[in-house]
């Protein structure tokens, strides 16, 4: 089956949403947004996203979305999978392992937007009073392990980096939800965290002796997906067309509005300290999108060619992994400095 194209009809809310990138001081975006045309107000989207639900809603660009979106409070991405397998999600925000295991599963989801991850996503911080003191430490010791998430692969490089086999360590197979309760109970040595977790577990339990070490390991993409039968519908392509320039631009707005995504996010959601937003985002700097998917593509394909030769996945083809009518909308939706 040929892929369905978009729409090239007239959307009113198109207006809207140029006026309100233009209130946000985003204006630079307007003039390189395509034009869609059907009414899309008939169409209800499920999206498991929780940033972009804070930074749309902060930002007001949720008012320039022209059809009924229905937040899933889902930030794992087991369990955004697991939406997927029931139906109860149509689009969802994961990192880029997610959609390996659910093609090697037989659930077919595709990647329709990305950001890049610049600076190591994931570190391994240890439990309270653990003699860890350097990656090498871990032999003989218990790793929190989630294979079906970004911190499996995260564990398994950072073995490949430290010349450890799989054997020579204990993997505990958890989801990210529970490593911080297993570090504080001492079920694990170590464990894969980000932020604002890290930030969180660290404010706990540095007084006790946890550690955070921070091996040389990228991750893949920051991913937006979609389910494959929601995209055979040429209404919801259209839709999450509209919706993704705004997804584009919220993340444009959270760098250039810290102050306000600080108290959104981190905050008011994430329950951090002001001072400590500061500082994730700084350490995170300026968010990076793709003019185009050859780069992403490689990612993905590294990503699964590893998980193949580790006996996780099989039978999976990264270029299947992507919608490819939506590969140019980043570079149409946000100022060429955030392009590479």
């Amino acid at each position: 089956m040929k892929p369905t194209p978009f729409p090239s009809l007239r959307n009113p809310a198109r207006t809207t949403f140029l006026q309100s990138l233009a209130g946000l001081g985003l204006a630079g975006l307007a003039p390189r947004l395509p034009a869609y045309a059907a009414d899309l107000s008939a169409v209800d989207l499920r999206i498991a996203d929780v940033e972009h639900q804070v930074s749309l809603d902060a930002s007001g660009l949720s008012k320039a979305v022209p059809f009924k979106v229905d937040w899933a409070n889902l930030t794992l991405g087991p369990a955004i999978v697991q939406a997927y397998r029931a139906r109860a999600i149509d689009l969802g925000a994961v990192g880029g392992i997610p959609p390996i295991l659910a093609a090697s599963t037989g659930l077919d989801i595709k990647i329709v937007a990305f950001r890049y991850r610049t600076i190591p996503a994931y570190t391994l911080v240890t439990a309270p009073g653990s003699d860890i003191r350097r990656v090498s430490d871990v032999r003989g010791k218990k790793i929190a392990y989630s294979a079906g998430q970004e911190q499996g692969l995260f564990v398994l490089k950072v073995l490949q980096q430290a010349r450890l086999s799989k054997d020579q360590v204990t993997l505990v197979r958890l989801t990210s939800g529970e490593f911080q309760n297993a570090l504080a109970s001492r079920q694990v040595d170590a464990a894969p965290m980000a932020e604002p977790l890290l930030t969180t577990y660290l404010n706990l339990y540095a007084r006790d002796g946890a550690i955070v070490l921070r091996p040389n390991v990228q991750a893949t993409p920051l991913t937006l997906t979609a389910s494959a039968d929601v995209l055979k519908d040429p209404e919801n392509v259209a839709a999450i067309s509209t919706f993704l320039k705004s997804w584009y631009a919220a993340s444009v707005w959270e760098y250039e509005h810290a102050a306000a995504w600080i108290d959104a996010y981190y905050v008011q959601n994430q329950h951090v300290s002001a001072d400590d937003g500061k500082r994730i985002i700084a350490e995170l700097g300026k968010p990076v999108f793709a003019r185009n998917w050859k780069k992403a593509r490689a990612i993905q394909a590294d990503a699964v060619d590893f998980l193949t030769a580790e006996g996780v996945v099989s039978n999976v083809k990264a270029d299947d992994l992507f919608d490819p009518r939506f590969e140019s909308l980043a570079a149409a939706s946000v100022p060429s400095r955030y392009l590479e």
